[in-house]
C-alpha cells in the first residue's frame, strides 16, 4: 500500500487500516487519500467486526487524527455480528 504505483486514480479506494504497520497506518491512510484518490473520491477502510470492550475502528482512524466522513454500519448476514466501515473523503470531508 506504502509503495504500489497507481495506473490511475479511483473515485473509491478500499483498503484496511492493518495493511500497514501500527506506526504506518496515518501515512498509508494519507498517501491513499493523497495519491490514489481522485480529488472528490473517498478512501473506504474495510468493515470490522465490533466487539464490545475493544477500540472499534472510528475510535481507531480518530486516534489517528483522520477526519472521518462516514460511518457505513450493516449486520454480517451469517454470524448476525455489527460490522463497521469508514469513509475519509480526498477533498476532506
Amino acid at each position: 500500500m506504502l509503495t504500489w504505483q497507481a495506473p490511475r486514480r479511483f473515485d473509491l479506494v478500499h483498503t484496511a487500516l492493518d495493511h500497514a504497520s501500527a506506526r504506518r497506518r496515518r501515512e498509508s491512510v494519507e498517501r491513499a487519500l493523497r495519491e490514489l484518490a481522485t480529488p472528490n473520491g473517498r478512501v473506504v477502510l474495510l468493515a470490522e467486526r465490533v466487539r464490545a470492550g475493544e477500540p472499534d475502528l472510528v475510535q481507531q482512524v480518530s486516534a489517528l487524527g483522520l477526519k472521518i466522513g462516514g460511518v457505513l454500519e450493516s449486520i454480517h448476514p451469517t454470524p448476525g455480528e455489527l460490522r463497521r466501515s469508514v469513509w475519509i473523503g480526498a477533498g476532506g470531508g
